[in-house]
């Protein structure tokens, strides 16, 4: 449900990109007209310098940039006859031709038009595909003879200037997108970063405070003198110096921790050979004491004296700390949890029994999946005789 509510700030940021999209895209509209017009002024004074060299057409053409055609039309009686005609060649030698037909010339020029041509002015008659090519064709009237004079403007070069300016605003949006489309991930990555740093000091401080109560207990309970079934006061003291050595080295950890955020550099997670019974012993021995304080006992079950694995002490580490300080916290056991191990073909198989139903937030169980996830296990939850049964999976062989 949390990715369908309805967030104001990415709401905000799409209302923003899709303004920023239209000033660029009205901007783009206003660049195309502008150029078009432009360049169309441009071609409009070429035709008249033509207008007034019409006695010499190929000198006149040859001078005039982008001119393929030009032609003297006398219109009379609705009959429109070409009095003299002048191309330029593939070479760019402008040469007189003779009169062709207007419709195979300039095959969307009507009678109309020319009929009803003013006296004065150049006006556009638009583009067209004849056998000067693609072309813009302007007409205007010859202030001598009021014959008509047709000229034909290359429409490539034409299209080309005017597309340019008006792709340049969505071009610059495009760059200003994709520049803030950078910044927005690497900001991201930087905040999630950050959350990940913060959430591992807190994770490593509420991890500390269950040996702590522990350490407060068991010192109590030697200040007191006062006896417990199957506590021996020597096993009390070695499990009280393993809390203290585990906590100063938790410690060392965020004081590193600390230290390489600030440099810039990221916690190393280091793949190497390690022994999970040992890494499963430190975690045990770290909450016995909490769990002698509540009267619980942890229990091993067939667990071998050396499982190898290859993956990042601390990532795995803190994943077994996260489920016993999940199932420890809840209240899930009731006076003995045990753990078994069974090794099978592709991965090593941990099980936790002795946990009953829970009604809290899995975030702790949540947070063990994620880490020993990240070394490619899992840790999964099942009903086993009504009682909840917790599995946690490591491959076998990881290189």
């Amino acid at each position: 449900m949390k990715g369908l509510s309805w967030q104001p700030h990415r709401f905000l940021v799409f209302v923003g990109i899709v303004l920023t999209f239209l000033v660029f895209a009205l901007a783009s509209i206003g660049m195309y007209e502008g150029a078009l017009a432009q360049r169309l002024r441009t071609l409009e004074d070429a035709t008249r310098t033509i207008a007034q060299s019409t006695a010499d057409l190929p000198q006149a053409l040859e001078g005039t940039l982008h001119a393929r055609h030009a032609a003297v039309v006398q219109y009379r009686g609705g009959i429109a006859t070409i009095l003299s005609a002048g191309t330029v060649s593939e070479d760019g030698i402008a040469h007189l031709t003779e009169g062709e037909t207007l419709a195979a010339t300039y095959p969307k020029l009507t009678a109309l038009q020319l009929r009803t041509l003013p006296s004065q002015g150049v006006f556009s008659a638009g583009r067209m595909q004849g056998t000067a090519g693609d072309v813009v064709v302007f007409a205007t009237r010859l202030a001598t003879t009021q014959d008509i004079l047709l000229v034909a403007y290359d429409a490539q070069p034409l299209a080309r200037h005017v597309v340019a300016a008006a792709a340049l605003p969505l071009a610059l949006f495009t760059l200003l997108y994709a520049l803030g489309t950078v910044l927005y991930f690497y900001l991201r990555h930087r905040v999630r970063r950050l959350v990940r740093e913060q959430e591992y000091v807190a994770l490593l401080a509420n991890d500390m405070r269950l040996p702590v109560v522990g350490l407060s207990w068991a010192l109590a309970f030697l200040r007191s003198g006062a006896k417990r079934k199957g506590i021996k006061r020597e096993e009390l003291l070695t499990t009280m110096e393993h809390a203290t050595t585990t906590l100063d080295d938790w410690i060392r950890r965020v004081i590193d921790h600390t230290r390489e955020t600030r440099g810039g550099r990221a916690l190393p997670a280091m793949r190497t050979t390690l022994d999970l019974r040992e890494v499963l012993d430190n975690t045990r021995a770290l909450y016995a004491l909490y769990a002698h304080a509540r009267g619980i006992t942890l229990a091993y079950d067939t667990m071998p004296e050396h499982i190898p694995f290859v993956g990042s002490r601390e990532t795995v580490e803190r994943g077994f700390v996260q489920l016993l300080s999940f199932i420890m916290q809840n209240d899930a056991i009731t006076d003995t949890l045990t753990i078994a191990y069974r090794a099978g073909k592709h991965v090593h198989e941990f099980t936790f029994a002795g946990i009953e139903l829970f009604a809290s937030s899995p975030r702790g169980l949540l947070l063990a999946q994620e880490l020993i996830a990240s070394q490619g296990g899992a840790v999964l939850l099942h009903d086993h005789d009504t009682a909840p049964l917790i599995t946690v999976r490591l491959p076998r062989g990881t290189k």
